[in-house]
C-alpha cells in the first residue's frame, strides 16, 4: 500500500462512512475500504475512539469497531456539506455557460 497519505480529516471521513454502512467490521475489512497502513489506521481509530466517534468491541473474541450515534451524525453532515457544494459548483458551472 504504496500510495499518498490522505488529510488527517479526509481519512477519518473514509473510516466513519466505512463504519456507517457496514455497521461493524474489522480491522483488516476496514484497511481494505480506506487503503492505508496498518499503523496510521490503528492512530486514526484510537483517535476516533477518544472523540467518541467511533467504539472498539469485542464479538466472539474478535476485535470489531463500530460507528457511535455521534459518529454517524459527524458522517451525515460531512456528506451533506458535500452534496451541497457539488450541487453548488454545478449550478454555479451551468449558470456561466448559459
Amino acid at each position: 500500500m504504496n500510495q499518498t497519505k490522505p488529510s488527517k480529516l479526509l481519512l477519518y471521513l473514509k473510516i466513519l462512512d466505512a463504519l456507517e454502512k457496514q455497521k461493524t467490521t474489522k480491522l483488516l475489512d476496514l484497511q481494505g475500504h480506506v487503503r492505508v497502513d496498518n499503523a496510521l489506521l490503528e492512530k486514526a481509530l484510537s483517535f476516533l475512539e477518544q472523540q467518541d466517534l467511533v467504539r472498539k468491541e469485542s464479538i466472539e473474541n474478535k476485535t470489531v469497531y463500530a460507528s457511535t450515534p455521534r459518529g454517524n451524525r459527524i458522517t451525515k453532515y460531512f456528506i451533506l456539506q458535500t452534496q451541497d457544494s457539488t450541487e453548488l459548483s454545478c449550478l454555479m458551472s451551468t449558470k456561466l455557460t448559459e
